[in-house]
């Protein structure tokens, strides 16, 4: 996937926004076409002091985040079953792997659902029509 470099500062930006940068969906994409030196600026002075105290953790946890996905999305473009299971075994503390868990079995049952929805509709059609030729023998 290719992100042009405004959809990638958006991008950024919202996460920013998601960690306590006080931006309204307008200062984002305005400061998105900004030249890099006077984003970083403004970033910088709308950045509370708690947040720039913990920008180096933070920075580590979207990093991580990052990674993890990025190794999960790999993974599956490999479609390799044994590559998604070596990954989704990987021991770390993201929560990524648990979102990526969570949808898969989510989705799993959705489809579940709907096949179940089919066989009885099926069966009930099939049940209806089946004394039909039966009787006319």
């Amino acid at each position: 996937k290719h992100w042009k470099r405004e959809k990638g500062v958006v991008k950024a930006l919202e996460l920013f926004a998601l960690n306590g940068l006080p931006l309204t969906e307008q200062d984002i994409k305005r400061m998105s076409r900004l030249h890099e030196e006077t984003m970083i600026s403004e970033i910088v002075h709308l950045m509370p002091f708690g947040m720039r105290e913990n920008f180096e953790t933070l920075s580590d946890q979207l990093k991580m985040l990052l990674n993890t996905a990025v190794r999960v999305r790999c993974a599956v473009d490999r479609g390799s079953d044994e590559a998604i299971a070596e990954v989704m075994d990987e021991e770390d503390r993201s929560v990524v792997k648990e979102q990526i868990l969570k949808s898969a079995v989510l989705q799993g049952s959705n489809e579940v659902a709907h096949l179940t929805s089919c066989r009885e509709t099926w069966i009930k059609s099939t049940e209806e029509r089946l004394p039909r030729p039966t009787r006319s023998a």
